[in-house]
């Protein structure tokens, strides 16, 4: 196995380990809306289950939609994989292997299970600021992140090297 795909693979079972075992501990451990505080009005564990996509959006869908949002997103992580470069890229290839990792920890939820457990809450002013999310999609929105700053920086320095060059 190319060295790429062996650091890929590693991530991405790293971050769904982590991301089933939390989940499991908060089903084993709290009861669904129970809500458990870590830091006094700022951060909470509450067990929740999310039928939708972000924020509960699209909760009524057919499993025909998040069927074909998942074909899509392997689609676009495929086109993504071809590029990874550990060595001279990192990252673009460390965001994408976070997103796999995250896409997949959600995944395997929506086909068990045909719903997401969450369960971290920030509060700040009373008010959830993120809505309740878990540790997959802390990966997918981080790796999403790093890699629009590095898509962003990669065509700054083109658009700078081929201005320098005119």
């Amino acid at each position: 196995m190319k060295k790429k795909y062996m650091i890929i693979l590693i991530i991405a079972l790293i971050i769904v380990f982590l991301d089933q075992v939390s989940k499991y501990l908060i089903i084993t451990n709290l009861d669904l809306y129970e809500e458990f505080t870590i830091i006094d009005n700022f951060f909470i564990f509450t067990h929740v289950k999310n039928t939708g996509i972000s924020y509960g959006g699209f909760s009524d869908a057919p499993r025909l939609f998040f069927l074909a949002i998942y074909i899509l997103s392997g689609g676009v992580f495929y086109y993504l994989i071809k590029d990874l470069d550990f060595d001279n890229n990192q990252l673009y290839s460390y965001s994408v292997a976070m997103m796999v990792g995250g896409a997949i920890g959600n995944l395997i939820d929506r086909v068990l299970y045909a719903e997401v457990t969450d369960f971290l809450s920030l509060i700040i002013f009373n008010k959830a600021i993120f809505g309740v999310f878990n540790i997959a999609d802390i990966f997918l929105v981080v790796g999403m992140i790093i890699f629009a700053i590095d898509v962003f920086f990669e065509d700054v320095l083109k658009w700078k090297k081929s201005k320098s060059q005119k």
